[in-house]
């Protein structure tokens, strides 16, 4: 007879665990904020670091998103159909810069932002 396998520590499970090593910086961001301000305040070219290398990785994890749902798709009538590739036009994600939309407003290009 077979023993059922043993589960890691709860520990170890939860600092393993992504959601809650996020809820542990905010927790810790706040009272460090709260209890020693000038000491955060220091630490704020951390923050906006975070920030920047979180945006570099936005849009190649929503093109890679997009891609593989529509290379999943066994038809691509069925990609048309769903309004993906309408939607991401409508939306401007557009790969021409002033290109109009199906309401008549142009993309903005980084010149007109």
């Amino acid at each position: 007879m077979r023993s059922m396998p043993q589960r890691p520590p709860l520990i170890r499970r939860l600092f393993t665990n992504l959601t809650f090593l996020v809820l542990v910086a905010l927790v810790a961001a706040v009272l460090l904020g709260y209890f020693y301000p000038a000491e955060a305040i220091k630490t704020e070219k951390l923050g906006v670091w975070f920030i920047t290398v979180i945006k570099w990785f936005i849009p190649p994890i929503v093109f890679l998103t997009i891609v593989s749902g529509i290379s999943g798709m066994s038809n691509l009538k069925k990609v048309a159909v769903s309004g993906s590739i309408p939607s991401l036009l409508r939306s401007g994600l557009h790969p021409l810069p002033g290109h109009r939309h199906f309401d008549g407003t142009s993309c903005q290009t980084r010149q007109d932002r």
